[in-house]
């Protein structure tokens, strides 16, 4: 009796086991692809017992999930059945207008059409204008001439001399009337000068010389514009080009008011006056003009190794005997050092 007792909880057991494990297989399987791609269901009917679980035959028999076991049936149902489809139910009421659908491709171009009727003339436009004069026609033929003008009233008196008068020669110019002691009247020709001397030469001044009854062309001499104030050429510009002026050692001389100015570069000057050299001193090392034109050593300073740094005077010692108690290197070593007597030492051994 104890031993049949105690086989049913086990066989309860086994069977409690099984129907968890269907479970989690069920679940399990759930998350896969079921229904397949033709819409089939597949599971396994556990025999003698008659519990399903779900499987997906994708994955094969190397997963639980995917075959059945021996001691299960395999069975499949189509989810969309296999009857025949029902006959065509009646058309539904029409739907809303959909949205309105992307711009399609631009077509091709069509072809041109006929052209269209000439529209009316416009306006009148603006006078253009005036076009640059046409070349000059050739001279016309000589018209018949006219017939004689009325005579005309009576003139002044003319005279003789200063009239004009060509010689046989051709050569033209004006009478000249002169009497001799005896009365005899002498008729001669004077050149007459042409109608303009310039020959387009600004170099030159032109002039008719009526001896020669030519031109002369005098060449111009121009007279050196210098810094004075004036206008020496008499083109209308004082001291234009700055006369006298230019780049000199260090610095450059500029004409202004009619005076020539040296003006020096930076950290030098002209301490000779003497303009031709330009600005010859550099005051950050010239230990004559330190800083400034002038600025020395002091005369009799006792101080040793002048020399000039930056504009500034230095020396390295002062003279045995001075020192330089005011610390002011301008006026060198100006204290001397005091004596108290000449200690003499005694050799006592």
């Amino acid at each position: 009796m104890k031993l049949r007792w105690k086989s049913k909880p086990r066989r309860r057991l086994v069977l409690a086991a099984g129907v968890t494990a269907t479970m989690l297989a069920v679940v399990g399987v759930a998350w896969a692809s079921i229904p397949d791609s033709n819409g089939a269901i597949h599971a396994c009917v556990l025999k003698n017992v008659g519990t399903i679980r779900l499987i997906d035959t994708s994955l094969g028999s190397k997963s639980l999930l995917g075959h059945c076991t021996s001691l299960e049936t395999e069975i499949s149902w189509n989810q969309g059945g296999s009857g025949s489809p029902g006959p065509a139910g009646p058309i539904g009421p029409k739907g809303d207008k959909g949205d309105t659908g992307a711009t399609g491709p631009q077509g091709p171009t069509g072809e041109a059409g006929a052209t269209g009727a000439t529209g009316p003339a416009g306006p009148k436009g603006d006078g253009g204008e005036t076009g640059t004069a046409g070349p000059q026609g050739e001279k016309g033929d000589t018209g018949a001439t006219g017939s004689q003008g009325p005579k005309g009233e009576k003139g002044d008196p003319g005279t003789l001399a200063g009239g004009a008068c060509t010689l046989a020669s051709g050569d033209a110019g004006t009478v000249s009337v002169s009497v001799a002691l005896s009365g005899a009247i002498a008729l001669t020709r004077e050149a007459s000068p042409p109608v303009s001397c310039d020959d387009g030469d600004p170099t030159t001044a032109d002039s008719y010389d009526p001896t020669s009854g030519k031109c002369v062309h005098t060449p111009i001499v121009e007279t050196p514009e210098v810094c004075d104030g004036l206008d020496n050429n008499g083109d209308g510009v004082i001291d234009e080009g700055n006369p006298g002026g230019g780049s000199v050692n260090n610095g450059n001389v500029i004409c202004e008011g009619g005076i020539l100015i040296l003006r020096c570069d930076a950290r030098h000057a002209d301490a000779n006056g003497d303009r031709s050299d330009g600005c010859e001193v550099d005051l950050m090392t010239d230990v004559h003009n330190c800083g400034t034109v002038g600025t020395a050593p002091p005369p009799d300073s006792h101080a040793i190794g002048w020399t000039c740094m930056n504009g500034r005077l230095y020396f390295v010692s002062c003279a045995p005997g001075w020192e330089n108690t005011n610390g002011d290197p301008l006026d060198g070593c100006e204290q001397p050092i005091p004596t108290y007597g000449i200690h003499k030492t005694v050799d006592r051994s």
